[in-house]
């Protein structure tokens, strides 16, 4: 009688075969899935702006043609409003960003009498609003992560939502002044909607480390003008007294480098829309120039 021979399990060489294919596999798909993530990362992004959008008309809608302003500050004259839970408001001083007027068409209302670093309040830094399903934070691709002059990555992104309001109400015929307010910001001023000339090629929210310090008087970043283009946003002094902080590398392949024309950053526009663009396309929305 013939007896049967079974194997008892796979040998060394045909599990390096069948590992080889997987690595191979795995090398041949990965840029792919890699592509599939940021492309859907962007379509979130660009949904959460458009969201964004929306907010501003209803705010618009309910004060009278009205946008708000990037920044608002104040001081309150005594006595002082009692906060919630029974804490008493000790300070004058006031502040409400863009964020913080439309964040009750968007989720719970944040920062509502401007006391900002308030913890019994809630805040754009809020653990359940930054952690959260809050739209203002919409972007998964935004890293919280700032960078300086020396390449010193400042990590308290944590504080910022990843977007920016556009400071130029009123570009190209007004330019931004050395004081704060200028008359062609709105900061501290509520500028009617209807203000916004241009409103599908105006931009009003970009991606940015900083929600609002674009203080960049002219382009002046290589090809266009005499400053090497960064290889990363900055959020401190670069030539002086400019601040670049668009976030021209987030939806990007490559993490740093990314030149002025890689269509690599959302932006949405005065009339709702939101698109992909480049940072040049988007800083000439700002400006027009």
């Amino acid at each position: 009688m013939l007896s049967s021979h079974k194997r008892s399990g796979f040998t060394l060489v045909e599990l390096l075969v069948v590992i080889g294919i997987i690595a191979v596999l795995v090398a041949i798909l990965l840029p792919t899935l890699n592509g599939a993530r940021r492309q859907a990362d962007r379509v979130k992004c660009l949904a959460a702006l458009k969201e964004i959008g929306s907010a501003y008309m209803q705010y618009a809608n309910e004060f009278k043609g009205a946008w708000p302003a990037s920044r608002y500050t104040w001081n309150d004259a005594p006595p002082f409003p009692m906060g919630p839970l029974g804490v008493q408001i000790t300070s004058a001083s006031r502040d409400r960003r863009w964020h913080d007027y439309i964040s009750k068409y968007l989720g719970p209302e944040l920062n509502p009498i401007g006391t900002q670093n308030a913890s019994w309040e809630l805040q754009m830094w809020t653990n359940e609003i930054r952690n959260g399903n809050n739209l203002l934070w919409g972007c998964p691709t935004w890293n919280r992560i700032r960078w300086g002059t020396t390449d010193t990555p400042l990590y308290n992104g944590n504080l910022y939502n990843g977007y920016m309001m556009s400071r130029f109400v009123f570009a190209p015929n007004d330019i931004e002044g050395t004081s704060v307010p200028a008359r062609n910001t709105n900061n501290g001023r509520f500028p009617k909607q209807n203000r916004y000339t241009r409103a599908s090629e105006r931009a009003l929210i970009v991606e940015s480390t900083h929600p609002f310090q674009m203080l960049v008087l002219k382009w002046n970043f290589q090809p266009e003008g005499p400053t090497p283009y960064p290889d990363r946003p900055r959020n401190e002094n670069v030539g002086g007294a400019n601040f670049y902080t668009l976030d021209f590398n987030r939806h990007s392949k490559k993490a740093i480098g990314t030149d002025p024309y890689t269509i690599s950053m959302n932006t949405l526009f005065c009339d709702g829309h939101a698109t992909t663009t480049s940072a040049r396309e988007t800083f000439r929305a700002m400006r027009f120039d």
